[in-house]
């Protein structure tokens, strides 16, 4: 494969990682090491160097995409690219899972009858919701401050219950990770009624099995470590470790659930939710359905 071809491959992948705006450090980090193997000389890691730096503005990403459609304007000169392309990763002897992986979704869109809209929207997609996952890495940093403040204090509050903490349990470490975000975006508008503290109970009482006793005062928790505040860019990053990308998409329903548990949706609720979905690399079409779903809900109660 002709390298212009090799870096318009590579410029449509980091236009992908930019599809909602926003590319995470987990994103960046992957594509450029894939890029490594490349072998690309100074003067085309330049030309690549404003991709990874922002999102491109939409009629640049359009013209991208017009040339990945000229230069690659039949089904054999996509398969041909991709084939090459996977002679050039294999060149160190080494392919691994996520690679593989990210060579395959090329395959089901360069091997397609055409670059339309609908095979730009599956490889963003893609992007978006697999790299996290694959790529993110543990923040021991932050694992001990949950469990060294949060569990510390949840140990306190449930003293005299029966519950146990298990320091090991991954699902413990993502409620409260979970809980403290939705306990923020519920309380954003000054407001934490008590059916909307009742709504998390509900959702802590499910996940965790707890007594009702007991999911009240782990909310009160929750609701202590947001008042004292928390590191919301380590906390979003665990969850796109910990969660998969489908299962983020359940939690957003989760968000609305509490929040228009009072029977209303404010405008600072839907804006934080708004932000705390974005961060967790949730579409944003996905979002508005959320949203017109908890509005229809209030609507019919």
């Amino acid at each position: 494969m002709k390298h212009n071809k090799s870096l318009t491959l590579l410029k449509v992948l980091t236009v992908m990682a930019w599809a909602d705006g926003s590319a995470t450090q987990a994103e960046l980090s992957f594509i450029k090491t894939f890029m490594l193997k490349f072998n690309l000389d100074e003067k085309e890691w330049e030309e690549l160097r404003p991709f990874m730096e922002a999102p491109l503005p939409p009629d640049r990403k359009e013209a991208l995409f017009s040339e990945m459609r000229r230069e690659l304007n039949s089904a054999t000169a996509r398969a041909s690219a991709l084939e090459a392309c996977r002679e050039i990763v294999l060149a160190d002897g080494v392919l691994d899972a996520n690679e593989e992986k990210l060579l395959e979704e090329f395959g089901s869109v360069l091997e397609g009858p055409a670059l339309d809209e609908e095979a730009k929207g599956n490889l963003g997609g893609f992007v978006k919701s697999i790299l996290p996952g694959l790529f993110g890495k543990a923040d021991p940093e932050m694992e001990r401050y949950f469990k060294r403040e949060i569990y510390h204090k949840i140990e306190l509050k449930l003293s005299g219950e029966k519950f146990q903490i298990d320091r090991d349990d991954d699902r413990l470490y993502l409620v409260c990770l979970l809980g403290v975000l939705l306990a923020q975006a519920a309380k954003i508008d000054g407001n934490f009624d008590p059916d909307e503290k009742n709504a998390l109970r509900t959702l802590v009482a499910q996940k965790l099995s707890l007594s009702e006793n007991e999911a009240i005062l782990f909310v009160e928790v929750l609701e202590e470590q947001t008042d004292k505040g928390f590191d919301f860019n380590e906390v979003i990053s665990e969850v796109n470790r910990l969660v998969s990308f489908n299962d983020r998409l359940g939690v957003v329903d989760c968000f609305f659930a509490v929040a228009c548990a009072d029977g209303e949706l404010s405008h600072d609720e839907t804006e934080e939710i708004r932000r705390i979905t974005k961060a967790m690399l949730i579409p944003h079409s996905h979002f508005i359905t959320a949203k017109m779903k908890a509005l229809d809900h209030i609507r019919k109660t």
